[in-house]
């Protein structure tokens, strides 16, 4: 499992390594955020238009009824009484509730227990190889990568 990943920073067009755990709070969007499994898989989801990425995903994490409540009483203390420059930066509180369920829901599944509610759900992902996983990975010996 990685501890920490090489992450672009949108705002500032720079390379920097930011620990898993930071990721939501440094990218809000849940639907493109890296995620680990109960039994140590590192997974990025790769949804990074959030209002086509969101319901599944959601959905894919068995999201319980409660966390709508939450949602809706994150938007109205929150964000109505947030000003921020842009949309996405109103939204950071709401987004942040989203992503402490998608990092709890997914810590509580294994890896293939995620890669079957993902497909059965049409969500993007895909696995995050450790350096040594992945010159091992057959495409890239095929490639000569």
């Amino acid at each position: 499992c990685l501890s920490t990943l090489m992450f672009i920073d949108p705002h500032k067009a720079q390379l920097w390594d930011v620990a898993v755990e930071q990721i939501p709070y440094s990218w809000p969007l849940p639907t493109l955020t890296a995620i680990v499994s109960s039994d140590g898989v590192s997974i990025q989801l790769l949804g990074l238009d959030l209002p086509k990425h969101l319901k599944p995903t959601l959905d894919s994490l068995e999201a319980p009824k409660s966390l709508w409540g939450k949602l809706a009483w994150t938007f109205l203390t929150k964000v109505i009484t947030k000003k921020a420059p842009t949309r996405i930066l109103k939204l950071v509180p709401i987004l942040e509730v989203v992503n402490d369920f998608v990092l709890k829901s997914a810590r509580s599944k294994t890896y293939k227990e995620l890669v079957k509610t993902f497909d059965k759900h049409g969500v993007w992902y895909t696995i995050v190889r450790s350096p040594s996983q992945a010159l091992a990975y057959e495409q890239a010996i095929q490639t000569n990568s």
